[in-house]
C-alpha cells in the first residue's frame, strides 16, 4: 500500500487515515502499540523490582520512601504488561487506557516521592541529600521520557508533548520543594534554589528534545523498513 492510499507522506501517527488503509494498517499499528507498551512495562517492572530489592537490604533512613510504594508500582507495571500482552490487548482503545495510566502513575508516585523526600531532608538540614534526591528524579524521569519514545509508537509531536508534561510534573514539585524552603527559611545557597531547580529544568527539557528525536529516528525506520506510510 502506497502513501497515496488515504495517507500523505509527512503526516502524524496519531492522525485518522483513510477506510482502506485503516482496514490494513490497524492490526499492525495495534500490534507495534501492544508489544511496545508491554516492553515498556515490562522494563519499568524490573527497574522497581531492583530497587526494592536494594531497599530491602538496606537500612533506609526516615526520609526514605517505604518498600511498599516500590512493590505497589510494581503491581502497576505487572498490571499493565499482563494485560496487554493477553487477549484484552488487541482492543486499540484499551491498549491507550493502559499507556495513559501507566505514564500518569509513575509520575504520581514519583511526585509524591520527591516532595516527600526533599522536604524531609530539608526539615533535617541534610541539604546534600535534598540535591542528590532531586537529581535522581531527573534522572528517572528522563529515563522515563527515553522508554516511551523508544517503545511507544507515536508521532515526533505527540512524543514531545508526553515529554513536556512529564518534565513539567517534575519541575513543578520542584518548584514546590523550592517554596517551601524560602519559607521555612532554610538558606538558599545551601539547597535546591532557584539556579538548581533552573538546570535541573534545562536537563529535562533537553531529555524531551533527545526523547523526540528517538521518535523520529523509530518512526523514519518504520518507514523506510516497510516502504509505506500507512501504519505511520
Amino acid at each position: 500500500m502506497t502513501a497515496s492510499a488515504g495517507h500523505a507522506p509527512g503526516t502524524d501517527d496519531d492522525l485518522e487515515i483513510g477506510p482502506g488503509a485503516l482496514t490494513a494498517a490497524q492490526p499492525v499499528d495495534t500490534d507495534r502499540l501492544r508489544y511496545g507498551l508491554a516492553a515498556c512495562a515490562g522494563m519499568l517492572l524490573v527497574f522497581h523490582l531492583l530497587f526494592a530489592a536494594l531497599r530491602a537490604t538496606s537500612h533506609p533512613s526516615a526520609a526514605d520512601v517505604g518498600i511498599g510504594w516500590l512493590l505497589a508500582r510494581c503491581g502497576i507495571d505487572a498490571l499493565v504488561l499482563a494485560l496487554a500482552l493477553s487477549p484484552l490487548g488487541r482492543d486499540r482503545r484499551l491498549l491507550r487506557g493502559l499507556e495513559v495510566f501507566v505514564l500518569v502513575a509513575e509520575m504520581v508516585f514519583l511526585f509524591q516521592a520527591q516532595y516527600r523526600t526533599v522536604l524531609t531532608l530539608i526539615e533535617e538540614r541534610d541539604f546534600v541529600d535534598a540535591v542528590a534526591v532531586a537529581k535522581n528524579g531527573v534522572l528517572r524521569t528522563l529515563i522515563l521520557m527515553i522508554a516511551a519514545a523508544a517503545f511507544l509508537p507515536h508521532a515526533p509531536a505527540t512524543t514531545a508533548r508526553i515529554s513536556v508534561s512529564l518534565a513539567a510534573a517534575i519541575i513543578f514539585c520542584h518548584a514546590l520543594v523550592l517554596s517551601h524552603a524560602e519559607t521555612d527559611g532554610v538558606p538558599m545557597d545551601d539547597v535546591a534554589n532557584r539556579q538548581i531547580v533552573m538546570t535541573n529544568a534545562l536537563f529535562l527539557l533537553m531529555g524531551g528534545v533527545v526523547a523526540t528525536a528517538v521518535a523520529w529516528l523509530m518512526r523514519r525506520g518504520r518507514r523506510e523498513g516497510r516502504g509505506t506510510f500507512a501504519d505511520d
